[in-house]
């Protein structure tokens, strides 16, 4: 019968090179079930599950989960973090097994991978450290081995391992292993420096260089920047030569630059900087005839956050002129796609009869608690889009004003849930906008929704303040006269007004203070007044949510912000836009008038 180690003497042969782990624990697996359920088997499988340099996010480790996700529990319906496999169900026996076969295997890419578990995870798992002489300095050597005697199955890999020798040696304060992994990173550097097409191997040299700079004299920082420059020179000469035909040369000479100008701007060498991205700038604009505007477009707004992350304002600004000049040329190229949806006409009929059903005042109620957006609802629809299109959620959308400037990157940073909730909930919106003004005419032709309708809604309301009266007024008289472009311009700003106004109703703070006090104080705007502790007490947190999207949010609707800035082009201020305006107002219409 075939035994373990039958498997683990061909992967112990020091000759044996350029495999992967899981090679081994599937060749484990097919040993007979009652060897592979054996304590020694399990170990060596588990072993080869973690995945090299993937524990940072998860677990604040090197190795991490093969598979990461949630687990629901039954009962309580709370989710937390489930991960195979997971550090945390680790033993001592392991550990022990572990450290024994480290020493009896003379493969080193093996005794990398049973030290390098026990150097991770034993403290974290059973309080006690790793020994020096018998796991932490022989795992660091064996990784500089695996380097140096091309063990590892993909070129990348050795700079994982470089790095990983790197850090562990800097973290141990020893001279010879640091000396060794640095030695493991010219040599990879050697293999790399003529060549000119994949940063993401030479990028690596450099970038590990960076972050370990004060162990590196200054004989080896100037060769290491020298060869990029010359690397920077080569790839410029062939934007010179092909630009125009290639959008390629463009890409290479801005990953080379982006490097470079991390160790200049260290350095404090802001010129060198300038130099590097103008002339990455020149080889974008080079390259705009073969990739066209919106490629463009995106480019330089990528320059423009370089720029500015360097400190270099003056240039950042003046790129704004290009932007915007090519802005509309992007817009030209994006193509509208257009979804049809088949609607069951005696279902729309029965939903207008539904809605249209009861008494006048029913119909109002119904009307304005119906299309104000459910939270529960909203995230459960939210959670089903990104489950639809996994990979469409997992990448950054980013919002354009009218004029083709990108404003927001939704689905980045630690609010990115957040940020790709609030947008949904605006596409939502704007989707069954059909609907909303389907029902709206259909009250309007039944008289049930009319100017002087709305105006007794709020004949003794405390958010109308009798200095505004007129104005909205004004502005809800251009709504049903399908002047929306007065009605929304004027009652946009009275929402803002109604909102403050009961909120000082309600012994709420409307003023802060100026940056100096001694300057007075200034008028919170709608952002800061619906953020108001006393308004948690008169809406829901729908209403809210609901507000926040539709006036300030930048992921939202953001229409308070982007009608102020004047950033909406007049075919905007339409029926759609309108009708949620009023529906907001109608929502403050509710609120019984409290006399101070």
């Amino acid at each position: 019968m075939a035994e373990l180690k039958d498997i683990l003497e061909i992967y112990d042969n020091p000759t044996k090179k350029g495999f992967e782990y899981y090679e081994v624990s599937a060749d484990i697996r097919t040993l007979p079930e009652i060897v592979v359920s054996g304590f020694d088997a399990q170990a060596e499988i588990l072993a080869m599950m973690f995945q090299d340099n993937g524990g940072k996010d998860d677990w604040g480790t090197y190795y991490g989960p093969m598979l990461s996700g949630t687990r629901t529990d039954k009962e309580t319906g709370e989710t937390e973090p489930a991960y195979n496999p997971d550090y945390r169900l680790l033993t001592k026996e392991q550990f022990l097994y572990w450290e024994k076969r480290a020493h009896e295997t003379n493969n080193p890419f093996l005794k990398m991978r049973y030290l390098g578990l026990i150097y991770d995870f034993k403290k974290k798992v059973i309080g006690e450290d790793a020994d020096f002489q018998r796991v932490k300095y022989p795992y660091v050597e064996a990784t500089i081995r695996v380097v140096l005697e091309g063990y590892y199955h993909h070129e990348v890999e050795g700079f994982f391992y470089t790095e990983r020798a790197m850090q562990c040696s800097v973290a141990l304060h020893n001279q010879t292993l640091i000396t060794n992994a640095k030695h493991a990173l010219f040599v990879l550097d050697n293999k790399t420096k003529e060549d000119d097409k994949h940063p993401g191997l030479w990028c690596r040299t450099f970038l590990l260089m960076l972050n370990y700079q004060s162990v590196f004299t200054e004989q080896e920082i100037h060769q290491l920047v020298d060869e990029a420059e010359s690397r920077f020179q080569r790839i410029n000469d062939n934007v010179q030569k092909y630009g125009k035909n290639t959008d390629e040369y463009a890409h290479l000479l801005k990953e080379q630059a982006e490097v470079l100008c991390q160790y200049y701007d260290k350095c404090g060498d802001a010129t060198n900087v300038e130099r590097l991205l103008n002339q990455v700038c020149v080889a974008i604009n080079l390259a705009a005839d073969v990739r066209g505007g919106m490629w463009l477009h995106g480019m330089l707004n990528q320059m423009q956050v370089l720029y500015r992350k360097y400190h270099l304002e003056k240039k950042a600004n003046q790129l704004y002129v290009d932007i915007q000049r090519t802005g509309n040329d992007a817009l030209s190229e994006m193509q509208k796609i257009e979804i049809p949806i088949s609607l069951d006409r005696k279902l729309i009929e029965r939903y207008i009869n539904d809605a249209l059903s009861g008494t006048n005042d029913e119909v109002l109620q119904r009307f304005i608690v119906s299309n104000i957006p459910n939270l529960a609802i909203e995230k459960q629809r939210q959670l089903e889009e990104s489950k639809q299109s996994v990979l469409l959620d997992l990448i950054t959308t980013t919002t354009y004003d009218e004029m083709g400037n990108p404003i927001n990157h939704v689905g980045v940073g630690k609010d990115a849930e957040e940020q790709k909730f609030m947008h949904g909930m605006y596409q939502r919106m704007t989707m069954t906008s059909l609907f909303l003004r389907m029902i709206i005419e259909k009250m309007m032709e039944k008289q049930i929704f009319t100017f002087e309708s709305v105006m007794q809604a709020f004949a003794d309301s405390v958010v109308i303040h009798p200095r505004q009266k007129l104005l909205f007024e004004r502005g809800i008289r251009a709504y049903f006269d399908k002047d929306y472009i007065v009605a929304c311009h004027l009652l946009i700003p009275q929402f803002e007004s109604a909102i403050r106004t009961l909120v000082a109703s309600l012994g709420g703070e409307i003023l802060k203070p100026d940056q100096n006090p001694n300057d007075g104080n200034r008028y919170m705007a709608l952002d800061g007044l619906l953020e108001s502790e006393v308004l948690k007490v008169v809406f829901p947190q729908d209403v809210l949510t609901y507000y926040k999207n539709l006036f300030t949010n930048q992921n939202g609707w953001n229409l308070r912000n982007q009608t102020c800035h004047g950033l909406v082009s007049a075919d905007s201020f339409n029926a759609t836009m309108a009708d949620r305006i009023i529906h907001a107002f109608m929502v403050l219409s509710k609120l019984e008038a409290k006399q101070e």
